[in-house]
């Protein structure tokens, strides 16, 4: 297996790529049970109108899993040029919808003090992601890509992804 190879397994096993996943599952679930129930409902009653219930549910469903599904491959975009460190997850933000952020910070190999900002990985409630208070202060293996020339200061932390954490052996990502 090549040192591409290796990265890119390591990338899909990331926390972010299986949240990304999550949505995108539950997003397709939630749009084929709201059809099922709703064509169901049309049939009982005779009558189409319960149909254009579904023009909500498809205007919520298709753009998250397409949001969600355009992550996943950023996150897997980068898998030919990331570096590795360890670090711990520190000083949680609260993020709109519930979700919180952490600052992640090691050394780089040339000896800089690194910072990022991730993703909103945790949130307070909820079930597709961790709750905050199990990953805040935990120690993490993460994948770092460097930013384009000329990049926004968005996608360096938008290249960071936690591969494992030291309270779960499965890998996690931002």
């Amino acid at each position: 297996m090549t040192n591409i190879e290796e990265n890119e397994k390591c990338l899909r096993g990331s926390l972010d790529y299986a949240i990304c996943k999550k949505a995108v599952l539950a997003s397709g679930i939630g749009l084929a049970a709201a059809a099922a129930l709703f064509i169901l409902l049309s049939l009982a009653a005779h009558s189409f109108r319960f149909m254009l219930a579904l023009i909500p549910t498809a205007l919520y469903c298709v753009p998250s899993a397409a949001i969600n599904g355009y992550r996943m491959r950023q996150i897997l975009k980068c898998r030919d040029s990331v570096s590795f460190y360890e670090s711990v997850l520190t000083d949680p933000q609260p993020y709109p919808g519930s979700g919180v952020t952490f600052t992640v910070t090691w050394q780089d190999s040339g000896g800089r003090r690194m910072e990022a900002q991730t993703h909103a990985i945790a949130q307070t409630r909820g079930l597709l992601r961790p709750n905050f208070s199990v990953l805040n202060g935990k120690k993490v293996f993460l994948a770092y890509h460097k930013p384009t020339e000329g990049g926004s200061s968005s996608e360096s932390y938008r290249r960071t992804n936690i591969i494992h954490t030291e309270r779960q052996p499965s890998r996690v990502a931002f």
